[in-house]
């Protein structure tokens, strides 16, 4: 019984086609942010720390499956490269507005910022429900 309750939850662990877009776009909301007049870009830093709690446990709630909570090592270490993707999209935009570099570098930061969350947290998924079936057959 509990070979077939892993298996069942490693083909629950699929997110909604839209949860890593979501993700993606408050992780790039980050980037966008460091640009604005600072009142602004604190509002959105806050908002999108804010997110980002809301968004997972919606989606825990919903299918009663935490995404961060890692099973095994490829897993975690793919839920801290993502962390990493935030600190270095906020970072490289960060050093933009420090710099007299134009304001417009960002985009391609923020971009980069998008498509890697989403690629990475698409990633984070197959790994996540291969080691809960690996886990679950090795039981």
């Amino acid at each position: 019984m509990l070979t077939a309750d892993g298996s069942r939850l490693a083909d629950q662990v699929a997110t909604p086609w839209w949860y890593h877009p979501v993700l993606g776009l408050i992780v790039a909301n980050f980037a966008l942010a460091q640009m604005l007049p600072p009142q602004l870009s604190i509002s959105l830093v806050v908002l999108g720390i804010i997110a980002i709690p809301v968004l997972t446990t919606a989606y825990s709630r919903r299918y009663g499956i935490s995404l961060t909570q890692p099973t095994g090592k490829r897993s975690g270490r793919m839920l801290v490269a993502s962390g990493g993707v935030i600190a270095l999209a906020m970072a490289g935009a960060l050093v933009i507005r420090l710099t007299e570099v134009s304001p417009w570098w960002v985009l391609p930061v923020a971009v980069s910022a998008f498509v890697a969350t989403v690629a990475l947290g698409r990633s984070y998924d197959r790994t996540l429900r291969t080691e809960l079936a690996r886990e679950s057959t090795a039981t």
